[in-house]
């Protein structure tokens, strides 16, 4: 993601404007190792049907900022994601410092080969429709 556009959407979401939607997620913090939202999330995003998508680490929807550098290898979160799901998702994992603080932004490419199916949650097919990941 290009800086300014991320600064950009942290001035939005400070001004009071709701920046969240289908192909933008915002989270305050890594989610814990190991833990199925993360397979969700990445998921319900890689089966959009409306171009690349991106999930913001260390802002929350009031565009308050929180450190959020990436806490593991790139290549040990996509080994885990890539055990878990079919077929494999590829994205792209970048640390980007914002007044002060660094963020991480996960972009997940557009796939026309859908649905990305969850194997350890019974071939679950996790989709995100607005703010909102659905099974």
């Amino acid at each position: 993601m290009d800086p300014s556009y991320l600064k950009t959407l942290w001035e939005q979401a400070q001004a009071g404007h709701k920046i969240e939607n289908t192909n933008l997620d915002l989270k305050e913090k890594w989610w814990d190792r190991g833990d199925s939202e993360f397979f969700k999330d990445i998921c319900s995003m890689a089966n959009n049907h409306s171009g690349d998508s991106y999930i913001i680490i260390g802002m929350d929807e009031g565009g308050n900022l929180k450190e959020a550098p990436i806490p593991e290898d790139e290549a040990n979160i996509q080994q885990r994601l890539n055990s878990n799901v079919e077929p494999k998702i590829v994205f792209k994992n970048e640390e980007i410092e914002l007044d002060g603080k660094t963020i991480s932004v996960i972009t997940i490419p557009h796939f026309t080969n859908r649905p990305h199916v969850l194997k350890n949650l019974n071939n679950l097919i996790p989709v995100r429709i607005g703010t909102s990941t659905a099974t």
